[in-house]
Order: C-alpha cells, then structure tokens, then sequence
C-alpha cells in the first residue's frame, strides 16, 4: 500500500480533531463560568466512561485471541507436550496405517542417505531406511537443525549405509537410531529429496518412498512455554476485564 494513503488518513484526522476541539473552545467561551463548569465535569465523565466501556472490549478481546490461540496450540501438540503421546511410525507404516501430517510420530533407522538442505539454507534433512516398516522397507526423510551435534555425520551413518542401501536391506550394523517430531509432507524441497534418493542409489524398485519426512526441530519446550505463557495471559486480561466492568458498575451511577 502506497504510504502516501495512511499519511493523508492521518493528516485528514488531525485537521478534523482540530476543527472539532477549536469549535469546543468558541462554545466554551461564551458560557459562563458555573455552565462552563459543568460542561468541563460532564465532558471528563463522558471521556471515563468511554475509556472504561472501550478498555474492557479491548481486554476481553485480547482474551478471546490468546484464549483461541491458547486452545489452538493444547488441541494440536498438547498430547505430545504434556503427555509425550506419539505414534510409532515403523508400525504404523507396515501396518498400512499411516499418520496424517501433522501428527507427532517416533520413527526408528539405522541406513542414511546422503543429506540436502532446506531452500533457505536453515535446516538439513537426511533421506532414512524405516526398520521394519514393511516388505519392501520404507523411505522418509528427517528434518533437523544445522547447530547441535549430529550423531549421524559424526559416526559416518552416510558412508556405512552405502552397500546396505545397494541391496535394498533396511538395516546395517550401526545402531538404530530413534527420533520423534511432526510428521509434515516435503513440499517446497522436494527435488533436492529425489536427487538425494538417486545420489544415494534409494530407488523406488528396492524401497518405498514417501514423500514425508519427520521434523526434529520442533521444540518441546518451546511449545510448552508459548502454551503456558498464552494461558496466562488469557487469566490475566479475564481478571482484568473483569476488574474493569467492576469498577464500570461502581462508577456507573456517577455518570
């Protein structure tokens, strides 16, 4: 939007509000002094009243979007948060069940393929061999920060998955590896996951590839606090409105 349009806005408010006390002034002036009085207490009652009126509306308001966005949060990651409630991915997938994205899920490897990175450079995802997840072993991919230790590079899961991967085998002689995240669906990286598969020899004759991966990033505690903290606020501006529509009442009758 042009900024040439709020200025004008802006501008145009300014001039009206000026007009309108300067017109206030002349009235004023041609009163005397017990009705000019009167209109000052009148005006300073009208100006409490409709603070009080608009500072509750605003507080329930802001209660209502932290209460909404406070619920939001609980009903889509509360169970895996609070109660670390998550779905087995290597059973679910053999077992032809597999989670809707979104869901948190554990899924356990020990065969990596080579890595790629997100558009942006902000993350790494690795292509991994599900253990166990069916007859023909099934390919996701995990998704995890650059910072911080990687157990995988470190202990050369890439360079030892290589002949295992060759024979179409969904486990090497590496220890498994287990991790828990969202379950979300590779979108915008998905040609750097392919070219990924195919640099790492996983073809789709020896392995089922899905183009999901599991998101590591996501912060447990994290969430907890923007839960925690969206609750509290959401108990703090109730009392506050609350408090505001008592003192509206005790004042009503001086208005």
């Amino acid at each position: 939007m042009d900024i040439k349009v709020p200025v004008i806005i802006a501008v145009s408010f300014g001039i009206l509000a000026g007009i309108a006390v300067s017109y206030k002034r002349r009235q004023l002036s041609k009163l005397n002094e017990v009705q000019k009085e009167k209109v000052i207490i009148d005006n300073f009652k009208s100006t409490v009243k409709t603070g009080l009126y608009a500072g509750t509306g605003f507080l329930f308001l802001c209660a209502i979007i932290c209460g909404f966005m406070c619920f939001r949060l609980y009903k889509e990651d509360g169970d895996f948060v609070f109660r670390d409630v998550t779905v087995n991915l290597n059973d679910a997938i053999k077992n032809e069940n597999e989670p809707e994205a979104g869901t948190y899920v554990t899924a356990n490897f020990s065969l990596v393929g080579e890595a790629f990175y997100s558009d942006d450079n902000s993350t790494m995802f690795y292509p991994v061999v599900l253990n166990d997840s069916g007859e023909k072993p099934c390919v996701i991919a995990i998704r995890r920060d650059i910072d911080g230790t990687n157990v995988i590079e470190s202990l050369n899961y890439v360079d030892e998955s290589v002949n295992y991967i060759n024979s179409g085998k969904d486990t090497g002689n590496l220890s498994e590896i287990e991790v828990s995240g969202r379950y979300v669906v590779i979108s915008h990286n998905l040609s750097a996951y392919e070219n990924a598969n195919d640099n790492s020899k996983i073809d789709y004759q020896k392995y089922n590839i899905k183009n999901t991966c599991v998101d590591i990033t996501v912060s447990k505690e994290k969430l907890k606090h923007d839960i925690v903290v969206l609750f509290i606020a959401f108990i703090v501006f109730v009392v506050m409105g609350t408090a505001m529509v008592i003192t509206t009442i005790i004042l009503s009758k001086h208005f």
